[in-house]
């Protein structure tokens, strides 16, 4: 998912293979930890997190020595750069049952720590598109455990607390986030609600089990506004059922047959809240944007069924028709992709249901771990690509001024050059790192250069404005900073081209909205 996430920075945890440790074998690891001083760097003891003293933890340990003080076995951390394929199986973006306002992602730790996984439960905000860091963990990934014991370390209130991951299902998508105190709290009551015990942020808040986004129709509706690009041969059940998908992932029970029976046949459907007293206000603003989009073109189908009925068919005739976009493969799973395209009509054909434009893309300028490796730890050298249509490289090196970034990238063919410094950021996703400069962001090398495929319906926009809606009085006024990807800009000397780094593509390579997150 794409999301833009406040982030804290927060480590620790425990991991078990299989999950024993309760009753006294959990103290007797408890009490190991906190007498092993060889597993701790600065990192605060097992008595002070348990009992909620800790206050400032850093961040820095012995990883292989923690392993066994904490959980008691050796090997947990991978000796290997690479994840395994079943830990990077489970890496990806969860929503939970019931109310999808949280979410868990999980992603590789850094490089060079194999199989530990960090996994971070977040929560959506209302007002704006985001989401807060409310726990973090990580896990050593072992092969054959399901079960996992871990500390959360996030800085907030729960700092402490034990959790229990059960991943048990994760092939199939679920993961479970439980509540595992070494000693129970008793049940919340009117009585006890003001005790300490409950003074902190309620323990339980996020727990539950979660499921992968890839369940879902359509899942990047949560992150962007939908347009008409999204819905080209959809009929209007298939309308009517990602509109109320909405309502699904937050746990609204259906009185209509039809989308009971639907959702009742999805594992992560849990009906919880009863029509009459479901309230709207669990949506962020941009899904009752998008809601309110789908109800209007419902609106529109129910006006003249047949001749909508028909559109549809010509349009799914014309999406199997349609041949992969030569430039399909060059397009990463995750990650930042620039996408840049004249938006004059000399530059673009019309295609029927899509447009063919003159445009470029880029990805951003990577870096091995290797590569890494060689020029920050080692001092050395490394020959980066800045341009892979013409090969056009740099010379990287070590920054000696840390403040001004992490590389210097020097032209070989101009010794007097000064060079420009650059911060690298690991992209767990991807393997790599990628390197951007201050307030300009992520640096990009082209990739490509030539035919985009746009489909009609398309739009480009900022991605801070996601939240806001339309103007209804002009679809063509917007609230935000947005435009039709129509081609239809005559003076090109007053308008500017049609750019982002975050499109999306359908499965052909087609582009269905272009938006643009940064300063």
């Amino acid at each position: 998912m794409l999301c833009v996430q406040m982030a804290c920075c927060a480590v620790l945890v425990s991991a078990c293979a299989p999950f024993s440790y309760v009753g006294e074998e959990a103290e007797e690891v408890k009490e190991t930890a906190a007498n092993d001083e060889t597993a701790y760097k600065g990192t605060t003891k097992a008595n002070d997190i348990e009992s909620g003293k800790a206050e400032n933890i850093e961040t820095e340990y012995d990883s292989e020595e923690y392993s066994k003080a904490v959980v008691g076995i050796s090997e947990v951390w991978s000796s290997t750069d690479d994840l395994s394929d079943e830990a990077r199986a489970i890496c990806g973006d969860y929503f939970k049952a019931g109310d999808a306002s949280y979410e868990i992602s999980i992603i590789q730790s850094d490089f060079g720590s194999g199989n530990t996984l960090k996994v971070s439960v977040y929560k959506q905000e209302k007002d704006y598109v985001g989401s807060s860091e409310m726990m973090s963990f990580e896990i050593g990934f072992n092969e054959g455990s399901t079960e996992y014991m871990a500390y959360d370390l996030s800085p907030w209130d729960r700092v402490g607390e034990r959790y229990k991951l059960d991943m048990s299902e994760a092939s199939s998508g679920k993961i479970v986030l439980s509540y595992a105190p070494l000693e129970e709290l008793p049940e919340k009551s009117e009585e006890n609600a003001n005790d300490e015990a409950y003074a902190k942020q309620d323990p339980l808040e996020g727990c539950g089990e979660y499921y992968s986004y890839d369940m879902l129709m359509m899942p990047y509706i949560l992150d962007r506004p939908l347009n008409r690009a999204d819905i080209i041969g959809m009929t209007a059940d298939e309308l009517k059922l990602l509109r109320n998908q909405f309502y699904a992932i937050y746990g609204r029970a259906f009185d209509t047959e039809s989308l009971r029976d639907y959702f009742s046949e999805k594992p992560w459907y849990i009906a919880l809240i009863s029509p009459s007293e479901f309230d709207d206000s669990v949506f962020t603003l941009l899904e009752k944007r998008n809601i309110e989009f789908l109800k209007a073109i419902e609106a529109e189908y129910s006006e003249d069924p047949e001749y909508y009925d028909k559109k549809v068919k010509e349009e799914r005739e014309a999406l199997d028709a349609l041949e992969e976009a030569p430039y399909k493969e060059l397009i990463p799973d995750y990650g930042e992709v620039y996408v840049e395209i004249y938006s004059d009509p000399r530059n673009a054909t019309d295609k029927g249901i899509y447009y063919e434009a003159n445009g470029r893309i880029a990805l951003p300028v990577s870096v091995t771990p290797e590569q890494y490796i060689e020029v920050i730890e080692n001092n050395g050298e490394a020959e980066v690509i800045i341009n892979e249509l013409t090969g056009e490289k740099r010379i990287m090196k070590r920054c000696e001024i840390p403040n001004y970034g992490d590389c210097v990238l020097y032209d070989p063919d101009n010794s007097s050059e000064e060079g420009m410094s650059y911060f690298l950021a690991y992209e767990p996703h991807l393997g790599h790192y990628s390197l951007w400069h201050n307030s300009a962001d992520t640096i990009f090398k082209d990739v490509y250069l030539g035919k985009i495929y746009v489909m009609k319906g398309a739009e480009e926009e900022y991605g801070n404005y996601f939240p806001l809606q339309k103007n209804s009085d002009d679809e063509n006024s917007p609230a935000g900073g947005w435009r039709h990807m129509d081609f239809d800009e005559e003076d090109v000397s007053m308008t500017s081209a049609y750019s982002g780094n975050a499109p999306e593509f359908n499965e052909k390579g087609y582009l269905l909205g272009l938006y643009y997150w940064g300063d």
